[in-house]
């Protein structure tokens, strides 16, 4: 509630984009998804929201049918194949169907001419391979995805987890 009546006064996706940042950073999950969900309603075509939307889902730990019900309102709208690649993945995943989840992420790196948000994309695909166990592929995805300049929230994410599978090796 204290946010709506931010992201309401906003004549731009920046500050928005901003604000869902900065929570991000801080690992406000809880905090960041009704921010950017409301920003959505103010700008619903914007493509940087929609991704970021759709990562505070996957790391609050959303249910599978909330992000399947984000897949469908984004269908209404431009967005980027990343998205809905990361959202089905997710799904899967959620469902415990780890090897259908990286088919998808690893089709849509490997299909595309152009990779939108590919440290978005690799993290999610990192973050899958870890939690089946295969913590040396995990380690080469994290990195790979530092090398696609992340933003800050991301890169603060990739670097814990990369010392953390560094540690452990």
């Amino acid at each position: 509630e204290t946010v709506r009546p931010l992201i309401g006064a906003a004549r731009s996706p920046i500050g928005i984009i901003v604000l869902g940042n900065r929570l991000l950073e801080q690992g406000a999950y809880e905090l960041a998804v009704p921010a950017l969900e409301e920003g959505l309603k103010r700008f619903p075509d914007d493509i940087d929201l929609q991704q970021m939307l759709m990562m505070a889902y996957m790391l609050n730990l959303q249910s599978g049918r909330r992000v399947d019900e984000y897949l469908n309102t984004l269908a209404e709208y431009p967005h980027s194949p990343a998205t809905s690649a990361i959202g089905e993945a997710y799904i899967l995943y959620d469902q415990g169907n780890f090897e259908e989840a990286f088919n998808v992420l690893e089709t849509y790196l490997n299909t595309s001419d152009q990779v939108d948000f590919p440290a978005q994309t690799l993290f999610a695909l990192g973050m899958i391979v870890w939690d089946a166990g295969e913590n040396e592929a995990a380690l080469e995805l994290f990195q790979t995805a530092m090398d696609h300049q992340p933003p800050l929230w991301l890169a603060i994410l990739l670097e814990e987890n990369i010392a953390e599978l560094e540690q452990n090796q």
